[in-house]
């Protein structure tokens, strides 16, 4: 019995009740080499805490089946995987589904396209910002709009679109220092850096193996 099986089994012993438990101190007892010490020594504490006595077996008494214990071992073994898939299903994807985006990357999807958003208006309405040099706000506006559409969308490029994103915001410290917002835009800076790196990992977490790599003998 493994480990967590046998801790799953002791779990439910308070559970059992009176004949089961008799039967299963008949059953550990009679073969105790077949079973852990650590289980006997548990379905013995639980009859003597129940305070029963055990039934001597006589001839004419029917012989003890092994199906009780069989069937919390069982039970344990269900309880096991019932953890295991609570456990892992949640942070690995079902083969042909793909998991589901985290609420973070949605956050900053919307944090970019609305900052793409401002771009284009800015384009369109000739506001002070193009002032700062169209070809600037093009490239920020493209920029934001692709890390943003790439991260919902699960593009490759999205990683990299990120980092462009990180840098312009990075080029645009000297701006934001003139205009006296250099510490909000360092806050947004450390954020934007943080949530790059995370997101780089974990989409190679989420990368399926190369199956057609060659492994050498």
């Amino acid at each position: 019995m493994a480990k967590s099986y046998e801790a799953a089994f002791i779990d439910r012993l308070p559970d059992v009740d009176d004949e089961s438990l008799l039967k299963t101190l008949d059953l550990v007892t009679a073969s105790p080499g077949e079973y852990r010490p650590e289980a006997i020594a548990a379905v013995k504490d639980e009859v003597a805490r129940r305070g029963l006595t055990p039934v001597v077996a006589t001839e004419e008494d029917d012989r003890v089946s092994p199906e009780p214990f069989e069937a919390f071992q069982d039970e344990a073994v269900e309880l096991e995987l019932e953890r295991e898939s609570s456990g892992t299903l949640g942070a690995v994807p079902v083969p042909g589904q793909a998991a589901p985006i985290p609420l973070v990357a949605k956050v900053f999807a919307v944090y970019c396209c609305a900052f793409g958003g401002i771009g284009i208006f800015a384009l369109v309405a000739r506001t002070p910002l193009v002032a700062t040099g169209v070809g600037w706000v093009l490239v920020w506006t493209v920029v934001c709009l692709a890390a943003g559409i790439g991260i919902l969308r699960r593009a490759r490029f999205a990683p990299t679109m990120v980092w462009f994103r990180v840098a312009l915001s990075a080029l645009g410290l000297l701006s934001a220092f003139k205009r006296g917002l250099l510490v909000p835009n360092l806050v947004l800076l450390t954020l934007e850096v943080w949530f790059a790196l995370w997101y780089q990992s974990r989409r190679r977490l989420e990368r399926p193996p190369d199956l057609s790599a060659k492994t050498s003998p």
